[in-house]
């Protein structure tokens, strides 16, 4: 873990920072490299681990001396750059990289996986209204992880911000209401079709409201416009088309990102009920279910949200007619243009 990497670098000197100089660490981005699929999945298993969450206020504090150390000397800590991206992984996934304070452990985005293992557990039952407790406990969750990790230039205002809770809130359950309703009236179908339908409501409720807060918070990028850039990082202007293909990305991703979780993981816990094993025993139901969920969550998460590249590439014949016919400092025609399409 990440407290026990930190150890062995403190037995080895009293002294946490080294002379030597090495190549220049780009230590603002990201480790692994973000334009391959492999590289943004890597990033995800790093930015979910669990282990940082049992990181001391002391690791965490020696962990910011040494990035502040090697930003101002150049300079990494005694056992070379695995002890310098040791302490660049405890400062990212603990500090609040606007304000540099210590985000409260619920809420650091390493404790979405066992944050996550309860929800989900609560959210795929099938009683109406414990789904519907959990359903707001699970949008209530999410506003306070948006909270906690917001930049710190957002301009959402507090009104704003509770408006959008209020909708989430809104949609998912008035999606479980609606969809249980729905499900109860097609008797006309088998019983199997029928399981299968009420399986998709948690999933389909958190969806919708996962989409429709997306669109809420960023609406602006919409109707204003998000920058895009060239490949060197020239902003060349703003554009309306793009927010809509990047809000449209990100809600892609929120629904993409529930679906193993809220059904597949339902889908094998309720062929394990039907096993001889389950049956003769079935305390052992809660066991199993919690296991398949953490696995699917675990292994899932990083590869779903790897997905969609967090800088994304649009061609600049489908942005507005401004966009068709530039050309570079050399004369040579833009072809493809970049943005920032958020998470």
């Amino acid at each position: 873990g990440v407290e026990k990497l930190w150890a062995s670098t403190m037995s080895e000197t009293s002294n946490p920072i080294d002379a030597t100089v090495i190549e220049r660490i780009d230590l603002s981005k990201p480790r692994y490299d973000q334009s391959s699929y492999l590289g943004r999945v890597r990033h995800y298993w790093d930015v979910i681990d669990p282990t940082t969450l049992f990181t001391s206020q002391k690791t965490i504090d020696e962990s910011k001396k040494i990035i502040n150390e090697y930003n101002n000397y150049s300079t990494i800590p005694v056992g070379g750059v695995e002890k310098l991206w040791a302490a660049k992984k405890v400062v990212s996934s603990t500090v609040h990289p606007d304000t540099g304070d210590t985000i409260l452990v619920p809420f650091r985005f390493s404790a979405f996986v066992p944050a996550n293992i309860i929800l989900c557990t609560g959210l795929v039952s099938p009683l109406l209204n414990v789904q519907l407790f959990w359903q707001f406990t699970n949008q209530s969750y999410n506003i306070f992880v948006n909270l906690c990790n917001r930049n710190a230039t957002n301009s959402l205002t507090n009104k704003e911000i509770g408006l959008n809770y209020a909708v989430a809130v809104t949609v998912s359950c008035a999606s479980a209401i609606g969809l249980s309703m729905g499900v109860k009236k097609t008797k006309f179908l088998p019983k199997k079709v029928r399981t299968g339908l009420g399986m998709l409501i948690p999933f389909t409720a958190v969806s919708l409201a996962g989409v429709a807060n997306v669109f809420m918070m960023r609406r602006d990028e919409i109707s204003k416009g998000i920058d895009v850039k060239t490949e060197n990082g020239t902003i060349v202007g703003t554009s309306k088309k793009a927010g809509w293909v990047a809000l449209s990305k990100v809600g892609a991703s929120r629904v993409i990102v529930s679906f193993p979780s809220l059904f597949v993981a339902p889908s094998i816990n309720r062929l394990f009920a039907t096993t001889k094993l389950a049956m003769k025993y079935p305390k052992t139901k809660l066991p199993f279910s919690l296991l398949v969920i953490s696995v699917v969550l675990w292994s899932s998460l990083p590869l779903t949200f790897a997905l969609f590249p967090q800088i994304s590439e649009i061609s600049a014949k489908k942005l507005e007619p401004e966009f068709h016919n530039l050309r570079d400092q050399y004369g040579k025609s833009v072809d493809t243009l970049y943005f920032n399409k958020g998470l």
